[in-house]
């Protein structure tokens, strides 16, 4: 596990090499986001401020997650696999 909190420590994302076909699982606020950011490739991740960080993978790019109205969103969509668990 990898666990980063964000600059005001407001949020904790936490980085899971578990249960996701050797891609990395992000947890935050209790969501679960199945990335396909593989676990074998340079991955970290960077806070944008209390409410925005970026997964930053060699292979895939960069994930954004950002906080709307209470809810942690991705960006890009396609790169969050789709009912997983």
């Amino acid at each position: 596990l990898i666990t980063e909190v964000s600059p005001g420590r407001k949020n904790t994302a936490i980085l899971s090499r578990q249960d996701n076909n050797n891609c990395y699982t992000v947890k935050i606020d209790e969501q679960i986001f199945y990335t396909k950011a593989s676990i074998y490739h340079n991955t970290k991740l960077e806070w944008q401020g209390n409410d925005c960080f970026i997964l930053k993978s060699s292979d895939v790019g960069d994930i954004e997650f950002r906080k709307e109205n209470g809810v942690w969103k991705a960006s890009p969509e396609s790169l969050i696999r789709k009912n997983e668990g």
